[in-house]
């Protein structure tokens, strides 16, 4: 009796073990060490304190291959993700900003802009010059390139 006791606890903590594993998936692919922790910083400090409408800037690889928002193409859309795995969602304005080419999974990427808290990671928005100077100034650099 004592060793089905002891099979059942080892049966149902490897599955909850999987089933964490599994739901947290996105967080665990391997990070290039190349991303500067400072830099970052701000990102996961928002994050963790819930902030919205923060200036931030941060350092990652871009997660999946960007899209164009889906409903009026002025956004090219992509996550990035941050040394401690962190990702968050990029907005790139193309109306205010150009559009950034050749952009793929797995590039290095700069960015400052405006994050905004979601219990997904959060978002950044503002990554070019705000022509109406209510927000702080960002840009994305990508290949030595910096959009604004």
């Amino acid at each position: 009796m004592k060793t089905l006791i002891i099979i059942c606890v080892i049966m149902a903590a490897s599955i909850m073990g999987y089933n964490q594993y599994k739901t947290n998936e996105a967080v665990n692919k391997p990070v290039s060490t190349f991303v500067n922790k400072k830099i970052s910083r701000s990102v996961q400090n928002a994050y963790k304190n819930h902030k919205k409408n923060v200036h931030v800037k941060g350092r990652g690889k871009v997660a999946n291959p960007p899209t164009q928002h889906e409903i009026d193409n002025n956004f090219q859309t992509f996550n990035v993700r941050l040394k401690d795995n962190h990702i968050v969602s990029i907005h790139h304005n193309l109306q205010v900003s150009k559009f950034i080419p050749d952009l793929q999974e797995g590039d290095d990427i700069k960015f400052s802009g405006e994050y905004r808290y979601t219990d997904e990671g959060g978002e950044i928005y503002f990554t070019h010059k705000d022509p109406k100077k209510q927000h702080a100034d960002g840009w994305i650099e990508h290949n030595n390139i910096k959009y604004q």
